[in-house]
């Protein structure tokens, strides 16, 4: 029995075609980027405004989210009725987060370089400074779409990976393991609803998947170049934070 299983593998592999060669993440990238708009586009409006609504189905949960970035900084704030604001953002140097349930922290380690890293404009293009390693690991499927699953290694070491559908060329997964006070959590995302908004095509719809949990976020509106710089500063409690540790 166990020849017949052998040769009959034996055959199987002699006769089978080669599997078909995956394409090489720089060429997924550049797809994805010219799909979206271009690079100097992208680049060019590195000043973004994003309103929409944040939800949590399960729970019942629903408040508004704004989303702000220019020049390397961003701020998140998400108003929820009967929970409270919960901020977080990175001015250039210091990275925060003001949170009812995890109180007011300045953000170390590998929570800081996510934020640095994201907020970097050059990270919307995947630019291949950020990164030790840009590779595609497999075909696979997320959302209900065919992808290419890219694995991303970023220069503070952290791994990341990108999911371009092989129909579109857009991004529809990604999958991240973010650090949090409760340790490291698995986060998946699935975009969607791309639709075109200052010359580039964005998506407005992201499911993200962690503990079991699931947190929507649809986008309304967004604008570009209306960002004060002023809406970067370090809010009073993390100014206070900073001079308490400076002070020890």
């Amino acid at each position: 029995m166990l020849a017949l299983v052998v040769g009959a593998l034996l055959a199987h592999a002699a006769g089978a075609p080669a599997q078909e060669a995956l394409p090489p993440a720089a060429e997924l990238i550049d797809r994805y980027v010219a799909e979206v708009g271009g690079r100097d586009a992208i680049l060019a409006r590195d000043n973004s405004r994003a309103t929409g609504r944040f939800e949590m189905p399960a729970a019942g949960i629903q408040g508004t989210m704004i989303v702000q970035s220019a020049s390397g900084r961003t701020l998140t704030e998400i108003e929820i009725p009967g929970i409270g604001r919960i901020r977080s953002g990175y001015d250039g140097e210091v990275a925060w987060s003001i949170d009812p349930n995890l109180g007011t922290r300045v953000l170390e380690g590998r929570e800081s370089e996510s934020m640095r890293e994201n907020a970097n404009p050059l990270s919307a293009v995947r630019d291949v400074s950020l990164f030790s390693v840009r590779e595609t690991v497999e075909l696979t499927e997320m959302g209900g779409e065919a992808c290419y699953r890219v694995r991303l290694v970023w220069n503070s070491g952290r791994e990341t990976f990108d999911c371009y559908s092989v129909d579109t060329g857009l991004l529809v997964g990604q999958v991240s393991t973010q650090e949090s006070p409760m340790g490291a959590i698995e986060t998946v995302s699935l975009l969607s609803d791309y639709q075109e908004a200052g010359g580039l095509l964005m998506p407005r719809r992201m499911e993200q998947r962690a503990f079991g949990q699931v947190q929507l976020v649809v986008i309304d509106t967004l604008e570009y170049g209306v960002v004060s710089p002023d809406a970067f500063e370090l809010p009073d409690a993390i100014r206070t934070l900073l001079q308490a540790e400076a002070s020890r």
